[in-house]
């Protein structure tokens, strides 16, 4: 009895193969001829020119000529899902599918066919190991279109996007259809190009900053302060925050009160840290920096005379002016692209640590003085509910 408990033990912590996934255990075996839509594609195109001698119709038998079990797609795509962190739901996505056409092969279909490569001068050039890294990735790209679910949510659906760039393997970022294809070394096609035959599902590229990018991301300005603002951001509850980036900034107009969450968290309320992004460069930047008494720059490691690159390097998150604690966004002086501009305000919770739950942006041209307390009440104003009904 007890062998028997441990072993059905196991078979519930097994992960279902694909084929057990779609319940097709009872073709397995069954051997066909699986021939890329692509290239089934390049076949009908090839018929379309095709003239008979008598203008009768003509039958021809589309396929690669090998004879692949079922399991064998299956395996190639369970070896590419399984390099992958999200490998059990890529799978459960790719059961679910029933865009599946299963052709029985039949002896009269194919003595009444002409052989396609003897007439349309086509055969099919796709393997089935590439075939199948590329039906993966079609799939990925249109289930999954901004990115792959994310397997660091914890139990109540929220995701860690606390993630350094600079210093962590990109297996922390989520896979998408274009990391499939390299990992199997085939160049992608795009449609935004002048393929026609393309059928990639179009895929917007996103800052490799922002909570939406997948492995296929761009840079931006904010890649080099990531790890800076998770640490300022380390046990906030909230985060109220503004940016002036794209100029020379000389003063900053929005005045907050310093808050680091401490005054908060002795009176064990909801955590308020202020932050705002300006460019490293800045004039602003130079006249903190140049305001730092000469013993607070020895603690951060540096002195007077140290150039002002180095003064960035070590005081970046440790400045505070009008109550915001400064993030120096190096190469922010020139106007940004409209990616980089939204990102922070769009996008930001990758540039926070995990432990924030509520983020306000405040833009720096507001009229009014935002305050933490006015965090704190917003903060609870979204997570009452709904109020009761008046009577």
């Amino acid at each position: 009895g007890a062998g028997a408990g441990a072993g059905g033990k196991r078979d519930e912590e097994r992960q279902l193969t694909l084929i057990e996934e779609a319940g097709w255990m009872h073709l397995a075996h069954d051997r066909r001829d699986f021939v890329f839509v692509e290239d089934a594609i390049g076949a009908i195109v090839a018929a379309m020119q095709y003239r008979s001698v008598q203008s009768s119709p003509t039958a021809f038998n589309i396929g690669s000529g090998e004879m692949s079990p079922l399991s064998s797609l299956s395996d190639e795509i369970q070896e590419l899902a399984s390099e992958n962190r999200e490998g059990k739901e890529i799978s459960k996505i790719m059961a679910k599918s029933k865009n599946v056409i299963d052709v029985e092969r039949s002896s009269a279909a194919r003595a009444a066919s002409l052989a396609s490569n003897d007439y349309l001068r086509w055969s099919a050039t796709t393997s089935l190991k590439d075939g199948a890294a590329k039906l993966l990735a079609w799939h990925l790209d249109r289930a999954l279109p901004y990115f792959p679910p994310d397997s660091s949510a914890s139990d109540e659906g929220e995701a860690d996007y606390s993630i350094d760039l600079s210093g962590q393997s990109t297996a922390s970022i989520p896979l998408d259809g274009e990391g499939i294809l390299k990992r199997r070394g085939i160049s992608s096609c795009s449609t935004a190009g002048d393929d026609p035959t393309c059928l990639r599902e179009g895929h917007t590229l996103y800052p490799c900053a922002s909570e939406c990018a997948t492995r296929s991301c761009t840079p931006s300005v904010f890649d080099g302060v990531i790890s800076i603002t998770q640490d300022a951001t380390e046990g906030c509850d909230v985060v109220l925050y503004t940016m002036s980036l794209g100029y020379d900034i000389e003063e900053m107009a929005l005045e907050t009160e310093f808050s680091d969450g401490e005054a908060q968290e002795e009176w064990k309320e909801s955590t308020v840290c202020t932050l705002a992004f300006v460019p490293s460069e800045s004039r602003l930047v130079k006249a903190v920096i140049d305001q730092v008494p000469p013993n607070s720059l020895e603690d951060r490691g540096v002195s007077q005379r140290s150039d002002h690159e180095t003064k960035v390097e070590h005081l970046n998150g440790y400045l505070a002016h009008q109550g915001w604690v400064l993030i120096l966004v190096d190469g922010a002086t020139e106007p940004l692209t409209a990616e980089d501009m939204f990102l922070v305000k769009l996008s930001p919770a990758r540039l926070f640590h995990s432990s924030v739950r509520k983020a306000m942006f405040v833009d720096e041209n507001f009229s009014h003085t935002p305050l933490p307390d006015d965090a704190q009440f917003l903060a609870s104003e979204t997570s009452r509910g709904v109020l009761k009904k008046r009577t």
